[in-house]
């Protein structure tokens, strides 16, 4: 029998032990066919996630982000210019390395399924199917940005020490510090519920049900949906395209800092004046986290935002005047990665099975990575500074396009939900029995979308 708190794969797996904790619970959990969100150990159990495993994986997302981030802050702290590199090989360097994110987003996203999932998959319904914490997760990209520019400023003092250059001081520190934070998070992040010190037996008991309910982990001794077949049919789905588009035409950049550069700021006030979009960006991502739940639109969200990004190019490509165009870094800013927290958790919300579930969630970035290559080469070698005209204009259109996505996909999905609801009425007019939807895909007549 697999344990309960291991994924069951439809690939051979690895035997393993069980402990009298999980025998105990698999016969407690097999007694449950509909488990309660609302009872008093299950709410203590998503509490005690919130408070001990949220904070780590938002900090592992942040570092992760300020890490990519902090290059186009050595850029103006002399890096380009210290090691003689022209635009095209400036940009080549940004393209190396987010061709590799791009390469290892889909199998590593696979192969979770069969290691781990995000260190402990204990959180895996709290941050993929909820759209608050999904939000405050991925809200750490901008607060990285803002912070990199903090960071950066102090950081450079150090110019000279141990015969080197701030700027290297900057991916030195920085990189130091992830290293050894991804060393504690082994011992800070259990493996599965069974192993989690802070929850008590019932506590685990309700996190396993609740993931068997959400189709994380099965409840039989193989997962049958984990097949080749349903990774391929990802690609095929209409929403899931649609959403791609998006993640490509919302492709993020690395050159505030350059662009700030260029407005007439320079030294270590260039590197503070890159922080106050990126902090409004955080500050709005959390906002608007709740009011994306609360009403169920991820997809309004999007608009909204991309409209705002359309408003800021807009201002930034017909303005000539320095304040005026800092200024609309607010909102082309805010605009573009406030769209990513949105797109991440509508692709989670529908997609099902597990397995379509992962692959949507690695295109999404693949693609992102994929529209970032094309903005570093708008930005970098293609567009000269300070005006970027080329670059403004095609992330302009790219904002109407990202629109003219969103409406589509939703149009989509109302169109969906109701051909599934006139089939879930007909059925049950005609004596049909409500099924149960654990582990259901997305194409199941009771598999609801969300807008």
């Amino acid at each position: 029998m697999v344990d309960i708190d291991e994924p069951a794969m439809g690939l051979d797996a690895p035997e393993s032990k069980e402990s009298p904790f999980q025998s105990d619970c698999a016969e407690d959990c097999a007694k449950v066919e509909a488990p309660k969100y609302d009872t008093h150990e299950a709410a203590a159990a998503w509490t005690k996630l919130d408070l001990t495993v949220l904070p780590v994986v938002t900090m592992i997302y942040f570092l992760s982000s300020l890490d990519r981030s902090n290059i186009g802050n050595a850029r103006i702290a002399g890096l380009q210019k210290q090691l003689k590199m022209s635009d095209d090989q400036y940009s080549i360097v940004l393209t190396a390395t987010l061709i590799t994110y791009t390469l290892i987003d889909i199998p590593s996203n696979l192969v979770i399924k069969v290691a781990f999932f995000l260190l402990s998959r204990s959180t895996c319904r709290r941050f993929i199917l909820d759209g608050d914490f999904n939000f405050v997760m991925f809200s750490a990209t901008s607060l990285a940005s803002a912070f990199s520019g903090l960071l950066a400023a102090a950081i450079l003092n150090m110019e000279g020490i141990g015969s080197k250059p701030g700027w290297a001081w900057l991916f030195i520190l920085e990189g130091l510090f992830t290293v050894l934070f991804g060393v504690t998070c082994y011992f800070m992040l259990s493996n599965a519920p069974a192993e989690s010190s802070w929850l008590s037996d019932d506590e685990k008991i309700a996190v396993v049900q609740a993931l068997r309910q959400d189709g994380i982990i099965s409840r039989g001794e193989q997962d049958a949906s984990y097949t080749l077949a349903n990774c391929v049919r990802t690609f095929l789905q209409p929403h899931v395209l649609l959403i791609m588009v998006i993640g490509f035409l919302n492709g993020r950049f690395s050159f505030l800092p350059s662009i700030v550069s260029g407005l007439g700021y320079s030294g270590t006030r260039a590197q503070l004046m890159s922080v106050p979009p990126f902090a409004v960006a955080a500050v709005l991502s959390v906002m608007t986290a709740f009011f994306a739940d609360r009403f169920g639109q991820r997809g309004l969200n999007i608009i909204f935002f991309a409209a705002t990004a359309l408003v800021g190019f807009s201002i930034f490509y017909a303005s000539h005047v320095d304040h005026i165009r800092y200024g609309s870094l607010f909102l082309l800013v805010p605009g573009t990665y406030c769209i990513g927290p949105p797109l991440g958790t509508w692709t989670a919300n529908n997609s099902a099975p597990y397995i379509r579930r992962a692959t949507a969630l690695a295109i999404l970035p693949m693609m992102t990575n994929l529209g970032s290559i094309l903005s570093t080469w708008l930005l970098g070698a293609i567009s000269p500074a300070p005006r970027y005209t080329s670059a403004t204009i095609t992330l302009l259109v790219f904002q109407i396009g990202i629109i003219v996505c969103a409406v589509m996909n939703m149009m989509w999905l109302a169109r969906e939900g109701r051909r599934k609801a006139r089939a879930r009425a007909l059925g049950l007019a005609n004596g049909g029995a409500e099924p149960s939807i654990v582990g259901e895909s997305d194409d199941s007549i009771w598999f609801e979308y969300v807008m």
